[in-house]
């Protein structure tokens, strides 16, 4: 059976929910739409018999990931780029760790808003292959998902917390605290630069916000969670605070819109969750711990207000009914110097303006034309096949639910257990997905009634 869309994602928490909107419109318009992780169980059934019209791909900026991801399409190529991170500071820019470049500049890409349209447009890519859609993770804002999210007693009884305390939020975003000195090298050689200053920007604020998190355990009774970054890696003093305060929960579970819902308070670091949060009409406060270079600030947060000392940030957590100076401010105006990044239609969600462009680009007759060197052959070529031989295992494993397959190949430990990872989080994906399209299925049955 001929495949119309195949949508890829990297991280669940940030995507799936959002994908699973997408493929619930184009199947709701007739057309076939499966979701899959970018590079995991299902890569490998989809690249050898089960190619797709359209690939849809979280994030597209070289050409290796080109060539990744047309293993997956039926000529003629028609690759869509949704682009799951639009806002960055402006080092990411320079270095080119954020740039679309090379083949990634011929396919089409969903932006946010003006911002990222001009700048993808800066860098060369044709004004045809850009939308403006807006961002489908303001969404949830709109009345149809009032009922969507578990309430505070269902979030309590799953995960042992007390509903009746108060939440306490904390979005982490240190993803370089613990990276990693290899991975920090590696991409070090691969843009030519030092991470150096990031590095020590995220280790040193998060010290000192945790610093500020035990005070705050120490002064209140209150249910703590701590919901690190998809790429943080939890190191000794985290477990340590785990193990010294029962009340404080690390906790991935979850989106952070999950969470905005139920907890009484949202602190963030540097995270361009605040948009969706405003969407839903809830307030935050922003921590900074430390001053943050201009070239290393969120462009979106440069006129936020910030809480920088901890007697604030106390304060704030600890009296939930007593404003902060410079951060009583209506979440209407916040949201209008939000504008330039995303573009918000208050009659249609996001996710519609997307699934309209998908149809576009589906029933169009051009695709794309794709140019590989000999030597890109070669190189490319032999990597995603060794990406296919591990999709293979991890599927052949899926299907019969069992990890001896895994458990009985001459590999390193933490490959079998990055294996088996991938093919849980597919599962995971997958309940969040059925759970999305469940949802929808019965309010437009409602809707109809």
């Amino acid at each position: 059976m001929m495949l119309d869309f195949l949508i890829c994602f990297e991280h669940v928490n940030r995507e799936v929910e959002n994908d699973a909107l997408i493929k619930f419109e184009l199947e709701k318009r007739g057309y076939s739409c499966e979701i899959i992780p970018f590079n995991g169980p299902g890569f490998f059934r989809h690249s050898i018999y089960k190619k797709a019209k359209v690939v849809v791909v979280p994030w597209l900026r070289y050409d290796d990931n080109v060539f990744h991801y047309l293993a997956l399409a039926k000529r003629p190529f028609r690759l869509v780029n949704l682009q799951w991170e639009q806002v960055y500071f402006d080092e990411d820019i320079a270095s080119g760790m954020a740039r679309t470049t090379g083949q990634a500049k011929k396919a089409f890409h969903v932006c946010w808003g003006q911002n990222s349209k001009k700048r993808l447009m800066d860098w060369g890519i044709a004004e045809r292959l850009l939308a403006v859609t807006g961002a489908i993770q303001l969404d949830y804002g709109f009345p149809i998902f009032n009922n969507y999210f578990h309430d505070r007693k269902t979030i309590a009884s799953e995960l042992k917390l007390d509903e009746h305390k108060r939440w306490i939020l904390m979005v982490s975003s240190f993803a370089y605290v613990n990276y990693g000195d290899a991975a920090i090298k590696e991409l070090e050689a691969q843009f030519g630069l030092s991470l150096q200053e990031q590095v020590n920007l995220h280790k040193t604020s998060q010290s000192l916000t945790l610093d500020w998190i035990e005070l705050l355990l120490e002064r209140i009774d209150c249910e703590f969670i701590y919901r690190p970054h998809p790429s943080e890696k939890l190191h000794g003093r985290l477990i340590a605070i785990k193990d010294n305060y029962k009340n404080f929960h690390i906790i991935s579970n979850y989106s952070v819109k999950q969470w905005a819902k139920i907890c009484d308070r949202l602190n963030i670091w540097i995270s361009t969750s605040n948009a969706e949060i405003l969407s839903m009409n809830v307030d935050y406060a922003i921590i900074r711990p430390v001053p943050i270079p201009e070239k290393l600030e969120v462009e979106s947060m440069r006129e936020e207000s910030f809480i920088t000392d901890c007697e604030a940030f106390l304060k704030y957590n600890s009296d939930i009914s007593d404003p902060i100076d410079n951060l009583d401010i209506p979440l209407v105006d916040k949201m209008k110097k939000l504008s330039h990044f995303y573009h918000y239609d208050n009659n249609n969600p996001a996710y519609i303006h997307v699934a309209n462009y998908l149809v576009q680009i589906i029933e169009q007759s051009w695709g794309q034309v794709y140019e590989f060197s000999f030597k890109q052959h070669i190189r490319y070529g032999w990597s995603e096949f060794k990406k296919k031989i591990i999709s293979l295992i991890m599927e052949l494993s899926e299907n019969i639910n069992s990890y001896k397959l895994i458990d009985s190949l001459p590999i390193k430990f933490i490959i079998k257990t990055n294996l088996k990872n991938s093919i849980e989080n597919k599962r995971k994906a997958k309940l969040i997905e059925s759970r999305m399209i469940g949802y929808l299925e019965k309010y437009f049955e409602g809707e109809k009634r």
